[in-house]
């Protein structure tokens, strides 16, 4: 799998399956197997340290792909935190960001809409194992 730096393509993809356009301003990149694209990520909210992460993918990803995203906002971006937010249901993606190090931070009540609450998660550079720095 590779990761490509591609706004269009990122935002169209977040929006079929969450139904509404990222925020400007985003960088959008989309993981693909081959040609053909697996996930999709968008970085907002980068305020020079820390950023909010928004994925959607088909299937878990595979450890490159998350070293990868990994290099590019912590090397690249020079991130000191990356806050990614899912679905309190959601117990795949909820496992998956474990397993890649994310540290659970709390739930925010309401976040996706009234009475559907999302669980914050953390990645901090400093604690980070996905890549070398």
């Amino acid at each position: 799998m590779k990761v490509v730096r591609d706004d269009t393509r990122a935002a169209i993809i977040l929006e079929w399956t969450f139904g509404k356009t990222p925020n400007q301003p985003y960088s959008g990149f989309v993981i693909v197997d081959g040609t053909r694209p697996v996930a999709a990520f968008i970085i907002n909210e980068w305020n020079g340290g820390s950023l909010h992460l928004t994925a959607t993918a088909k299937a878990p990803l595979t450890i490159g792909a998350a070293r990868q995203v990994a290099r590019i906002v912590f090397g690249e971006l020079g991130a000191a935190r990356v806050t990614a937010v899912t679905h309190e249901t959601n117990s795949h993606a909820i496992r998956a960001l474990g397993k890649l190090g994310f540290e659970r931070e709390c739930v925010a009540e309401d976040h996706f809409g009234e009475g559907v609450n999302g669980v914050v998660f953390k990645l901090l550079r400093k604690r980070q194992k996905l890549t070398r720095l």
